[in-house]
C-alpha cells in the first residue's frame, strides 16, 4: 500500500465522501507489484474504499485476461472502472 494522506479533498474516483474528511492513499495506476514505475505520472490519490475497489477490479481483469465483462464492471463506480482500465492497459502493454 502507498503513502497515506489525510485530506478533506475528494479522491480521484469518488465525487463525495461522508464524513467529508477521510483518509486518502496513493495508488499506483500500473501497480508496482506488476512492474509499474514509481513515477508521479503513475500515482493518483484515492480514498481507501476506492483503492480497494480498483485493485479488486484489476484482479478481475487479470482473471478474465483483459475482459471481465459488464456484469463484473457495473458493480464499480465510473471512476473506479476508468482507473482500473487504465491500469490494465498499462500492465498489458508494459508501458505508460
Amino acid at each position: 500500500m502507498g503513502e497515506v494522506l489525510t485530506t478533506a479533498a475528494p479522491c480521484s474516483v469518488h465525487r463525495r465522501h461522508s464524513p467529508r474528511s477521510h483518509v486518502n492513499e496513493v495508488h499506483h495506476v500500473w501497480p508496482r507489484g506488476d512492474g509499474g514505475p514509481d513515477l508521479a505520472a503513475n500515482r493518483v490519490v484515492v480514498c481507501a474504499t476506492g483503492h480497494n475497489s480498483v485493485h479488486a477490479l484489476l484482479d478481475a481483469y487479470r482473471r478474465a485476461h483483459g475482459d471481465p465483462g459488464w456484469r463484473v464492471r457495473r458493480r464499480f463506480t465510473r471512476g473506479e472502472r476508468a482507473l482500473a482500465e487504465t491500469g490494465w492497459n498499462r500492465m498489458s502493454r508494459s508501458a505508460m
